[in-house]
This record gives C-alpha cells, sequence and structure tokens, in this order.
C-alpha cells in the first residue's frame, strides 16, 4: 500500500497485481481454511501425551487427542520403540503433516486467485505450480537465511549450503517447466472474468 501511495501508477502493472492478488489470496481463501483445520489441530498437539491437559481442550479437539495418542500408542507397539523415541516421532510426523497441509491450500489459494490475470497476462495457466510451490517455497525460505549468513560471515559451509538450496530449486523449476503443455490460454470471455472475480469475492 505504501508503494501503491508513492507510485499510483503501479496498480496497473501486472507484477504489482500477482504479487498483491497472491497476498490476498492467502489472507482471503487460505487463512480461513486453515484456521477451520490445522489450526485447531497444531493447538491440540500441544503436550499430546499429557492426559490431564485434555479437560483444557474443547471437547472436539479432547476426542482428537485421544485419538491420536492411541494411534501413536499403537505405533509403538508394532516398532517396539521405546516410549522416549515413538513420542516425539509421532508427535513430530503429525506437526509435519499438518505443515504440508498447509503449504498446500497457501498454493492452492494462490493458484486459484492468479490463474484468471495469469491467463489474461501471459495466456499461461500453470498446471504444475501447485506440486512446484510445495518444494520450492519451503527451499527458498530456508535458503534466504542461509544465504545472508554466507554473505555476511563467509563462512564456506553456508555458501556450500546456500549453492545447493539454489540448485535443487532451479532443478525443481526446470523440471515442472518441462511438464507444463506449450498452451496458448486465449482471452478469457467476459461474462468468464466477471464470473471467475464473483466467486473469489464470494
Amino acid at each position: 500500500l505504501v508503494f501503491l501511495a508513492v507510485e499510483p501508477r503501479s496498480l496497473f502493472d501486472a507484477s504489482f497485481q500477482l504479487s498483491f492478488l497472491a497476498v490476498g489470496a492467502i489472507g482471503a481463501l487460505a487463512a480461513p481454511v486453515l484456521d477451520g483445520t490445522s489450526r485447531r489441530l497444531r493447538a491440540s498437539l500441544s503436550g499430546l501425551f499429557d492426559t490431564a491437559r485434555d479437560p483444557d481442550f474443547e471437547p472436539r479437539d479432547a476426542k482428537w487427542r485421544v485419538e491420536l495418542r492411541l494411534a501413536g500408542e499403537t505405533l509403538g507397539l508394532l516398532t517396539r520403540l521405546p516410549k522416549r523415541i515413538w513420542q516425539p516421532m509421532w508427535t513430530t510426523g503429525l506437526r509435519l503433516a499438518l505443515w504440508c497441509w498447509e503449504l498446500t491450500v497457501v498454493s492452492a489459494a494462490v493458484q486459484i486467485a492468479l490463474a484468471l490475470p495469469m491467463a489474461c497476462y501471459f495466456h499461461r495457466v500453470s498446471v504444475s505450480g501447485l506440486s512446484a510451490n510445495l518444494l520450492i517455497v519451503p527451499t527458498m525460505s530456508f535458503f534466504v537465511p542461509v544465504g545472508f549468513a554466507a554473505l555476511f560471515t563467509g563462512w564456506p559451509a553456508a555458501a556450500w549450503l546456500a549453492e545447493g538450496l539454489l540448485r535443487f530449486a532451479r532443478t525443481v523449476a526446470d523440471f515442472h517447466a518441462r511438464l507444463e503443455p506449450d498452451w496458448r490460454a486465449p482471452d478469457p470471455p467476459l461474462w468468464l472474468t466477471l464470473a471467475v472475480v464473483a466467486a473469489l469475492f464470494a
């Protein structure tokens, strides 16, 4: 908004519109879905194996905790691992699954919101962006602090790790670019444009 106030003409710039829409999609589409799903589940994982904490949760969440504990105990019986190993392994696995779910929802929301402007501006609609984002977004999120650490410290190990992360992200992007069909999306008709905009607002 500050950039827009300084340079109002950027409102008509494709890169500004895509960036603004991406952030808006995360707030308007992804956030409500995550609020109703993974954020409740993530909160219920706190102290999962401490049964004394169950009454602090709503009945639905307390029931979810009981089910997760039973599943974790089944895992412990099957693997014959000691409790100090399988309990943190189980909760860590659950948190990782929730994180993957959240990343998928955010990526899908952005893909949905950007489909129309991508077709209008570039005559392209991505079919592999969702899976590409699942790998590239966390890689680049990790790359940025590692890259700054390498830049400011000159530490060779940090530079080597940053280079590896960047190469991986580029490899994933190149692979998905080859998967994209070379189709030119036509300009969407007015009725379809209005329908998509109305659906997003709804």
